[in-house]
């Protein structure tokens, strides 16, 4: 018979409650779903196998775990999280970690981290789908919030992801592409292009007016935005 008494079991058990949530989400019924959605928290955060991170996980892992359980809703897809440390890194957090341009901040060592914090059992990937088909993980964290992440408090990281989540999420995309162009990326042109006019080239069916307004808008309210001809208060797109 299996131990009822360990990691994985406690996972399953506040994995159905977080899914009954979910269902009564849907079924019209916000006050058993916040209920729910309580009680699965509330085990894990009790669970004598969820309190402090192993001693030898490493850096990487430590991040997106502390991302993760930081992050006000569960953070939706791989790539949200890179972009997610690439803004907390440039708002302080300092994270020993580099990040290159694939179309936004990625970073080989936080593609590593996902996996181990997975391993290690520090976050869990639940499995959606959009309207349209398409699959993607949807990440929630399975320890206690930490004191800090890198050089923030979790008071003030959890304030900037409440931020970055606020923000529509293709509006964010661009937010974390345009500030990392500006400042980290040498592209073909810079410095006679603007950061915003290229990612308005590279990504021409999601670069539209209004996102690129609400991305300039969300690297205003951070502090991460610099007022100058390649990156203006507000922008009109060449040829709108």
């Amino acid at each position: 018979m299996p131990d009822a008494f360990d990691a994985p079991t406690i996972e399953l058990l506040a994995d159905r409650l977080q899914t009954l949530a979910t269902q009564a989400y849907d079924a019209g019924d916000p006050l058993y779903a916040d209920l729910l959605d309580t009680n699965a928290k509330q085990l894990i955060a009790e669970s004598p196998f969820h309190q402090t991170f192993p001693d030898d996980i490493s850096c990487a892992a430590r991040i997106v775990a502390s991302i993760v359980t930081l992050s006000p809703h569960p953070v939706d897809g791989i790539h949200h999280i890179h972009e997610l440390a690439y803004l907390l890194h440039r708002c302080g957090a300092a994270l020993d970690i580099r990040f290159h341009y694939v179309h936004g901040p990625r970073s080989d060592q936080l593609a590593i981290g996902i996996e181990d914090a997975r391993a290690d059992r520090l976050i869990r990937a639940g499995q959606r789908r959009t309207r349209h088909g398409h699959g993607y993980s949807l990440f929630t964290g399975l320890y206690p919030k930490p004191d800090m992440l890198g050089d923030l408090s979790a008071a003030r990281a959890a304030a900037i992801l409440q931020q970055a989540q606020d923000t529509p999420q293709f509006a964010f995309e661009l937010a974390t592409s345009i500030l990392f162009l500006r400042d980290d990326w040498d592209y073909y042109g810079k410095g006679e292009i603007s950061p915003v006019d290229e990612i308005a080239c590279r990504r021409a069916l999601t670069a539209t007016a209004d996102r690129i307004s609400q991305a300039l808008s969300l690297l205003r309210q951070l502090g991460l935005h610099e007022p100058s001809p390649l990156l203006p208060t507000t922008h009109k797109l060449t040829g709108a």
